[in-house]
């Protein structure tokens, strides 16, 4: 009998960045950086949480795939299919090492988003739950988190 995953970090959080982001000179933590989409309601709920903040990746189509707490400065780069090819490597590689002992995958993106991560559908016995609208789906994304037993 194997032993139980960690209900933290056998578990992983992934959603886009967005075009509003706050207005500042000073970087900011990634997940405060961004104010649209699944971020501040992400925020809302996991942001006072380190553990979980910690399991939170936010794909970027400036630096590809950051963590809750890296800091950013404001940036306007649109995610386009060129980029995406671009940038799809580095985050497959960023992502490898949260890959140990991973069992569940919630990923809130477009499908254009989604291609970052590709390469995560593909870790053996991973469960992936997908979420395709992150500016209307955050009911389905809080229904996963829920099961998960996050707060």
């Amino acid at each position: 009998m194997g032993v139980p995953a960690d209900p933290i970090l056998s578990r992983i959080v992934i959603v886009p960045c967005c075009a509003r982001k706050t207005a500042t000179t000073v970087p900011v933590a990634a997940l405060d950086l961004y104010q649209d989409g699944p971020v501040p309601k992400l925020r809302e709920r996991l942001g006072a949480h380190p553990p979980h903040r910690q399991r939170i990746r936010i794909l970027s189509a400036q630096h590809g795939v950051v963590d809750a707490d890296t800091l950013l400065l404001p940036y306007d780069r649109p995610l386009d299919e060129a980029r995406a090819r671009q940038l799809r490597p580095q985050v497959t590689q960023r992502l490898r090492d949260a890959q140990l002992g991973l069992v569940e995958a919630l990923i809130v993106a477009d499908p254009l988003y989604l291609t970052l991560v590709a390469d995560l559908l593909a870790v053996p016995k991973l469960r992936v739950h997908w979420v395709p609208d992150p500016f209307d789906g955050w009911t389905q994304a809080a229904a996963v988190l829920d099961g998960w037993g996050w707060p």
